[in-house]
């Protein structure tokens, strides 16, 4: 049991009680209003909903388009219509991609720079490269037109020109000559005979025209 005690009567409380007093009343204050502070925080945090999760685009569809070795730029802005219309029916997807489309883009298209001395004012048909490519509904003709380029710049850096520049020839004419054996040939075994044949016209010094 705890004693209190209490001050005669007539007789002011000490200064030390009064403060002492008004500590222990602070401290009470503030305790109680902690506790609520608290317990008000507590509610609001029980009431607020979970986040909604992340909303995510669903992935594009991939599509492929098929350029075979020797097809010309026209036939290759063909394949692209076929695809495309292939793409609308089958997979309910329209692409970017049109024949108009891929015609004007590559009209555009420059090849790389090793190549444009000779070739000013020509056609890009033998740059873009035969290959499969994969595209989605945004990609643009110019993006495939641009993946051709990077593709055919990719294997052509791997090949070795010591030859041809001890020939004098100019990565152009080398080009040309590869679309001569392309055009030439039906059987892939035939293109080094005709490669033979051509270049034993130029260490002779014959035309190939």
């Amino acid at each position: 049991m705890v004693e209190h005690q209490v001050e005669p009567p007539g007789r002011r409380p000490s200064r030390r009680r009064l403060v002492l007093r008004r500590v222990v009343a602070v401290v009470a204050v503030l305790a109680i209003l902690g506790g609520g502070a608290w317990a008000g925080a507590s509610l609001v945090r029980e009431k607020e909903p979970p986040p909604p999760p992340p909303q995510t685009a669903p992935p594009l569809a991939r599509l492929r388009v098929i350029f075979p070795e020797g097809f010309t730029r026209a036939e290759m802005a063909d394949r692209v219509e076929v695809v495309r219309g292939i793409a609308i029916r089958k997979r309910k997807v329209t692409p970017r991609l049109t024949r108009r489309g891929y015609l004007r883009a590559g009209a555009a298209a420059k090849p790389p720079a090793e190549f444009r001395k000779d070739w000013v004012g020509r056609s890009i048909e033998g740059f873009l490269f035969p290959a499969t490519y994969e595209f989605t509904r945004r990609t643009s003709s110019t993006v495939l037109v641009s993946d051709q380029l990077e593709l055919f710049r990719a294997r052509w850096n791997a090949i070795s020109l010591r030859y041809a520049k001890s020939k004098n020839l100019t990565p152009y004419d080398v080009l040309i000559i590869a679309s001569m054996i392309e055009k030439e040939t039906v059987a892939p075994e035939e293109r080094r005979l005709v490669a033979a044949v051509i270049y034993n016209r130029l260490r002779l010094g014959m035309s190939l025209g």
